[in-house]
């Protein structure tokens, strides 16, 4: 795919959107290799972007609302404030991508890879993230309010003054995060792994029984 071609894509795309649909065609960017290309304040919101590949690339400030984005490589790209608000991020490569104050409210992000990922700052409120590998992950200040985590692995994740209210971490691998400040309210920790994190002593408190009966002995208490 050359420029030209893209942008024929986009501006068709954007008609579609303007028109409901009446007009233009909906962008099917399916397995495209888009690595050299910016899209940097695009709207490819209801697009298809499926196992496209974007690695590395610098697309700050694009709305991929309702995009489906199964299987896409966006691994390393840099994606703050990017609006992904409902899309399929199912499977999705996001190692070391840069999403930094991205709103990812409702978006599907199951099995998705995002180890090493910068969410800080992200709104991630309602997002499913079930069986994601979280690990290492940068998640301070971000909304995760009533996200779906079961069986998520968060090893070694920072989630200091984030928002987990109401947050399902059923199952979830917790070992040596860093929940200093972080929010706990009604959150749901059954059969979660929290051996050996860093926990403010407020928090220690809001743990059900049978975690702090297992785990309380390895917390580091801040």
């Amino acid at each position: 795919m050359n420029p030209e071609e893209l942008q024929k894509i986009i501006a068709e795309h954007q008609l579609w959107l303007e028109s409901g649909g009446k007009v233009g065609r909906k962008a099917n960017l399916h397995k495209a290799d888009l690595r050299l290309f910016s899209l940097r304040g695009m709207d490819l919101a209801e697009a298809n972007l499926a196992e496209a590949d974007l690695q590395t690339v610098y697309i700050q400030s694009t709305n991929f609302q309702k995009t489906n984005m199964l299987k896409i490589n966006l691994q390393q790209a840099y994606l703050v404030k990017a609006n992904l608000q409902g899309a399929n991020l199912q499977k999705a490569k996001l190692k070391r991508t840069n999403l930094r104050e991205a709103n990812l409210q409702d978006a599907n992000l199951e099995l998705a890879n995002l180890q090493w990922a910068n969410l800080q700052g992200a709104n991630l409120r309602g997002a499913n993230l079930q069986k994601a590998n979280l690990m290492m992950v940068n998640l301070r200040e971000a909304n995760i309010e009533e996200a779906n985590l079961q069986k998520a692995d968060l090893y070694g994740a920072n989630l200091q003054k984030a928002n987990l209210t109401k947050c399902d971490l059923q199952g979830a691998n917790l070992g040596g995060a860093n929940l200093d400040g972080t929010r706990i309210e009604n959150t749901k920790f059954e059969e979660a792994i929290l051996r050996n994190v860093i926990i403010d002593k407020n928090n220690v408190s809001s743990l059900p029984r049978k975690i702090l009966e297992k785990y309380e002995s390895t917390f580091l208490i801040v």
